[in-house]
């Protein structure tokens, strides 16, 4: 429904005049095939969409197929009946068309009914009677293609992401330097991106360079790295990044519970917790019923378990553990485990002395960056840990 709307609403914008041209009217004489001809040929796009066979040529068929399409149009939206689409009839037509866009339904439905209002439609027109007076510096009553550009930049430098991204001095605001950095790396992808030497990125281009900050991002996660190459070979092909996608997609169809096409932080949360809860290692331990899962008081015994662990090992009460806090709880644990104890204590006086301490944080360093199944200086995998 959604690619019918939307083409219609280009067929409206650019083959009506066409049609005005060179169909005439069903009062007047009748279709003109010639002059329709003539003038959809101007127009490439429109020419590609009607010309089924891609033969350059319109057929009798695809002509017949042009006038049904008219003729539903005017059925539907002329309201004079006078057999073609006046200037505000086309007005009308183009605006409640546009109010039932997806992109422009997500931008101005505030009240989150799945359309746009007429109070909602208002909204919108006064923005852009606000765009048009601020940006239309030479006054024709529409935006210029420069005048866009302009318009687009300052709508870019207030979405929270770009904010969080390029706002370097903290002000809660994107500068004017900060834009020119924003800018300049603009530049420096296209300019490492762009094959083509266009100017822009094509899909393909984009593709590549979302390949490549994803690589970038996972490289500092050496488990999801492991999952996302199966093939071990520390390179992402692009199957791999395939099928990354499409986990992602699946996991967003999954959790993405206001459908904003991400998942926030609540909504990480609750995906976090259904991964543990399907944990084997913690099914092992906290699955007291022994039903082979974790029901919602044992997710619950198991919450309380870490909450205790947390508030016992953060010593800078963050949140969360960092590497030193768990090699700290590392080491105490070592103590009631003699099996690790005998590993540290090289003096074997029962004790970790400060050089034995020492000693361990660099072997439990290199054990947290080994890949499971390669035997680290501990004589094993790093399992036990």
């Amino acid at each position: 429904m959604k690619k019918v709307m939307s083409f219609i609403l280009v067929l409206l914008i650019f083959i009506m005049p066409a049609i005005a041209q060179g169909m005439g009217n069903d009062k007047g004489k009748g279709f003109n095939k010639e002059k329709f001809v003539k003038n959809i040929k101007k127009r490439p796009m429109m020419m590609k969409r009607i010309d089924k066979n891609g033969d350059g040529e319109i057929s009798d068929s695809e002509f017949e197929a042009a006038k049904i399409q008219r003729k539903e149009m005017l059925t539907k939206y002329d309201s004079d009946g006078d057999g073609k689409l006046n200037k505000e009839e086309m007005k009308k037509v183009k605006g409640e068309l546009i109010r039932n866009r997806p992109k422009f339904i997500k931008r101005f439905d505030k009240n989150g009914d799945g359309k746009v209002d007429d109070d909602e439609m208002a909204a919108a027109d006064n923005l852009k009677a606000e765009n048009l007076a601020k940006y239309d510096k030479d006054k024709d009553g529409k935006l210029s293609k420069e005048e866009r550009e302009v318009l687009g930049k300052e709508r870019i430098r207030t979405k929270p992401g770009f904010i969080k991204r390029f706002d370097k001095n903290g002000d809660g605001k994107v500068d004017d330097s900060e834009m020119m950095a924003a800018e300049k790396l603009k530049s420096e992808k296209v300019a490492k991106y762009d094959s083509d030497g266009d100017g822009k990125l094509n899909k393909s281009e984009r593709k590549e360079f979302r390949k490549d900050k994803f690589v970038e991002r996972i490289n500092k996660r050496p488990a999801i790295m492991k999952m996302v190459d199966t093939d071990g070979n520390g390179q992402i092909s692009d199957g791999e990044f395939e099928t990354a996608k499409s986990k992602r997609k699946e996991m967003i169809t999954k959790y993405d519970s206001d459908g904003d096409g991400k998942l926030s932080k609540d909504e990480r949360k609750i995906m976090r917790f259904e991964v543990i809860k399907n944990n084997p290692k913690l099914i092992k331990k906290f699955d007291k019923n022994g039903d082979g899962k974790l029901d919602d008081s044992e997710v619950e015994a198991m919450k309380t378990k870490r909450d205790e662990i947390k508030k016992k090992w953060d010593s800078d009460n963050d949140g969360k553990l960092s590497n030193d806090e768990k090699f700290n709880m590392f080491i105490e644990n070592a103590k009631n485990r003699p099996g690790f104890l005998k590993r540290i204590d090289s003096n074997n006086n029962g004790i970790i002395d400060p050089e034995e301490k020492e000693e361990a944080r660099k072997k439990f360093k290199e054990m947290r960056g080994k890949r499971k199944g390669k035997k680290n200086k501990w004589g094993n995998s790093g399992k036990g840990l």
